[in-house]
């Protein structure tokens, strides 16, 4: 699959964020431990067809941005949404 980004994350691996339209769930941001191995792949909040369409990191806060405009805090640990604003 194509990277659209790829950032370090804290323990050694990557967050990834897959190039949306190879992944037909939308779940298209995922971390990677040190060896490349899935640790966890982030489900957008709100649509079912909604995808992950950008990723940074904000201070230690991880940030994605959605197809349908939420930005979207992830926890980077567990992959979990711990924040969500309608931008759009």
């Amino acid at each position: 699959m194509e990277d659209l980004a790829r950032l370090a994350s804290p323990d050694g691996g990557s967050i990834v964020l897959y190039n949306w339209g190879e992944v037909k769930d939308g779940r298209n941001l995922v971390r990677l431990d040190k060896d490349g191995r899935l640790v966890w792949r982030a489900e957008p909040y709100m649509a079912p067809n909604d995808c992950f369409v950008s990723v940074r990191w904000q201070g230690e806060r991880l940030i994605s941005q959605t197809f349908s405009g939420f930005e979207v805090e992830v926890d980077a640990i567990s992959g979990a949404v711990t924040g969500l604003r309608f931008t759009k």
